[in-house]
């Protein structure tokens, strides 16, 4: 209901539209970054990516999600109120929406970073840093993390079960503390992607839902 709120009252109003918990802390800049590269035109959708009961996986809503305007469309007018291709099947509200997701034909994109690092992050710093100190965030999520290697990309997105107190202590690392002599040297924009790509990142080795799958079949 939500979702379709938006496409009926604020669906011009931006490019890229965000869910998140009030748990979940947002680094909006980083996501601003990696949306650049990606045209709101392509039916696609980012987030921490899992492995579980769908082919080409689904966002954690924990780590939060973020649709392109053209994902949003197909949504509200492929899937809302369709139980065809958007049959009601649980209660945990991101993976329904993956089941719907994926029938209509938008994209479950791959938001790590160059190095393979994950940028959505369903969990708070310390749980994951220096490693995982969780069995089901490793198992469930949909590429598996490398061995030896920090779980996140410097260019983090979001983390979740963020207590108020730690908002606070967040904001404070990330845009108050300075480290003298500390400079970054990320100068220019990543590059454009193509739809290739996309599909080639998203689902590797399996063929892109083109289209949705036939009800009733056994495919």
């Amino acid at each position: 209901m939500a979702l379709k709120y938006i496409y009926d009252n604020h669906l011009d109003d931006a490019d890229w539209f965000l869910k998140a918990d009030d748990d979940t802390y947002v680094i909006m800049e980083n996501l601003r970054y990696f949306l650049h590269q990606y045209s709101p035109d392509i039916p696609i959708y980012f987030g921490c990516k899992f492995n579980r009961y769908i082919r080409q996986g689904y966002m954690s809503g924990g780590a939060g999600y973020v649709m392109s305007k053209r994902a949003l469309e197909k949504f509200a007018t492929e899937a809302y109120d369709n139980s065809r291709r958007c049959k009601y099947m649980t209660i945990a509200e991101d993976q329904q929406l993956g089941i719907c997701m994926e029938n209509i034909g938008v994209i479950a994109g791959d938001s790590r970073d160059e190095n393979g690092l994950e940028r959505f992050i369903p969990l708070p710093p310390d749980y994951v840093l220096p490693v995982s100190n969780t069995e089901w965030y490793t198992k469930w999520v949909y590429h598996e993390p490398e061995k030896n290697v920090s779980c996140c990309s410097p260019l983090a997105i979001s983390f979740h079960y963020i207590s108020p107190d730690d908002f606070y202590v967040l904001e404070y690392l990330l845009y108050t503390l300075k480290a003298f002599g500390v400079v970054d040297n990320r100068k220019s924009l990543p590059p454009k992607q193509n739809i290739s790509h996309i599909y080639a990142a998203a689902i590797p080795d399996a063929l892109p839902l083109i289209t949705p799958p036939t009800v009733g079949s056994n495919g």
